[in-house]
């Protein structure tokens, strides 16, 4: 969570609700746009795009790390390894989907 407040908190906030034209990364707005993708999608366009004017400032695993906690933040498990591998191929198996309890 310190590599998110300290990279993306300035702009989505520390609680990741958004604000002011920077889209909340929690919630409906978050699954709006990520529903039934895949974890990978996500990864690949936090990477290729953030932060705003240096994308690819991070390594990969600073990158996936702050996809973990955004997942973490929607409520999502685990998965049944302690940690989410960080390249492309291994995330695009997991597939964000939020059914209704």
């Amino acid at each position: 969570l310190k590599r998110y407040t300290d990279t993306c908190g300035m702009c989505h906030g520390v609680e990741m609700a958004g604000g002011g034209g920077v889209p909340g990364l929690v919630g409906a707005e978050f699954l709006f746009g990520y529903n039934t993708r895949s974890v990978g999608d996500l990864f690949t366009y936090v990477k290729d795009n953030m932060p705003p004017g240096q994308p690819g400032l991070l390594s990969d695993q600073q990158y996936v790390d702050i996809v973990a906690a955004v997942m973490k933040a929607n409520g999502f498990p685990s998965g049944p390894t302690s940690e989410l591998q960080a390249t492309p191929q291994a995330l695009a198996g997991v597939t964000i989907l939020r059914t209704r309890p």
